[in-house]
């Protein structure tokens, strides 16, 4: 494989194989060439994004050391919007709202270091003003569970 058959895109599923820097299955929720920066969401147990270097991710893919895995919609992701119900629909939009400022806010938020300081914390309680279990919201939205 050649560097101009490789990409890199967001929503990519990055399966790493033997002797990747790449420690789990990810999800490209990021990127920035330019600052040779590349956001992924792991889909193990860890919820933080981590920041991995744009060219060694692209390197690694055109040597075989990352390879793009696919990623199966939920059921509940195949759904148009037609076919949900008012309370289907008011349920996904409540979600939405507790994720918003993460969502509009994101390149900031992945990379002042902070994690967004107090950004997460309001959206956490938002989430349970609004009887919402706050567990994984963010996550379960970057990677495709949630639908928007």
């Amino acid at each position: 494989m050649t560097e101009l058959t490789q990409n890199l895109m967001v929503k990519d599923l990055l399966v790493p194989e033997q002797d990747s820097e790449l420690t789990e299955a990810s999800i490209v929720i990021l990127i920035d060439s330019k600052e040779d920066e590349v956001f992924v969401i792991g889909l193990g147990d860890k919820t933080k994004p981590n920041a991995m270097s744009y060219r060694l991710l692209l390197e690694e893919l055109i040597e075989g050391k990352i390879k793009k895995g696919t990623f199966e919609k939920t059921e509940y992701w195949k759904k148009v919007e037609e076919s949900l119900d008012d309370e289907a629909r008011a349920k996904r939009d409540l979600k939405f709202e507790v994720i918003k400022p993460l969502v509009e806010n994101l390149s900031p938020f992945l990379r002042k270091g902070s994690y967004g300081k107090g950004l997460v914390r309001n959206c956490l309680e938002f989430a349970k003003e609004n009887g919402l279990k706050k567990k994984r919201l963010g996550i379960r939205y970057i990677s495709g569970s949630i639908v928007i």
